[in-house]
Formats: C-alpha cells, structure tokens, sequence
C-alpha cells in the first residue's frame, strides 16, 4: 500500500537511527511489508504490525563502562513519534519499547485497540 508506505517512510524521517536498523525501508517502489520490524497481514498486505524494541527488548540500564553504555545507546532509536502512524488503519501491534522517546509520546486516545509497549 503506498499510502502506508509513505506513512513509515515519513515516520523514519523523524527519527535518529545510528544502529541503521532501518536501513531496509527504502521509498520508490520497494515492498514495506520486506522491512526490518514490519509485518503485514498475508491477504490484504496492509501493515498490522510496527515491531521495533531498541536493544532487542532488553530494557537494562546497568553497563559495565561507559563504552558500552555508548553503544547501547546507539541501538536506541530516538527522535520523534510522527503522527503519521495514523495512516496505518490496520495497526495491531506498536512495539517500540527500550527505545529513547523521552521527548515524544503516542497518546492511548490515538490508538484504543493497540497493544502499546
């Protein structure tokens, strides 16, 4: 679906991702339902699923020296939470937790049937 295409493609712009784990969502023509942390319902293909916990779920705040606690971060996503995210009717499931989004949040009103994380 363009429509939805756009949508994560608009929501990536705000984002800061030094790990480069969107590298795969690329505009043009490519399949969104092929990137890193997408799914997509098999019949209608409309994404109904945002899947992309920083540090592969694993939300510990303890590091051993400062390096580690720097790369740890750099696994983080942060940035803002774009509101295009609206345009994905078929969203189930939101999983962005152990990410940075100190400064950005998804109110519960937005999206009632949704499994935050």
């Amino acid at each position: 679906m363009d429509s939805e295409r756009q949508a994560l493609i608009e929501f990536k712009h705000g984002l800061v991702d030094e790990a480069h784990r969107l590298a795969s969502w690329v505009g043009g023509e490519s399949d969104c339902c092929r990137w890193a942390g997408i799914a997509c319902d098999n019949l209608t293909r409309h994404v109904h699923r945002v899947h992309l916990p920083g540090l592969n779920g694993h939300c510990e705040d303890y590091y051993n020296s400062d390096k580690e606690r720097e790369e740890a971060s750099k696994q983080r996503l942060r940035g803002n939470i774009s509101s295009s995210l609206l345009h994905l009717k078929q969203l189930r499931h939101l999983d962005l937790s152990c990410n940075d989004f100190s400064m950005s949040q998804v109110p519960n009103t937005l999206f009632p049937s949704l499994f935050l994380e």
